[in-house]
């Protein structure tokens, strides 16, 4: 891969991730669970990422049964951090399209 387009990608991922942290600051678990699931999977250890898992589901029914917060807030906080997800997905895969374009 070409240093200019690595370089796109990197920026583009940290971009991504800047905006899941915004749309998830009411529920941090969203981010931790993942993290701790990326973290297993860069060493290749499965009990960390099973453990990850375990960990996001949790979370969410604590958060879905959590009475502080109302149904709205928790809808439009999971809302908000599928469609960052979303977007992100949709434009790391558009980059890396525009790369594969590129060598042909």
């Amino acid at each position: 891969m070409r240093e200019p387009v690595r370089r796109r990608l990197r920026a583009a991922s940290m971009v991504s991730v800047a905006t899941l942290l915004v749309c998830a600051l009411g529920a941090p678990g969203l981010l931790a669970a993942p993290l701790v699931m990326l973290a297993g999977f860069s060493r290749g250890n499965r009990a960390i990422v099973a453990l990850g898992a375990l960990s996001l589901v949790s979370y969410l029914i604590f958060f879905y049964y959590n009475l502080d917060l109302t149904l709205l807030k928790k809808s439009l906080s999971l809302m908000t951090s599928g469609v960052a997800l979303l977007v992100a997905w949709a434009a790391l895969g558009w980059l890396a399209a525009g790369d594969k374009g590129r060598r042909a």
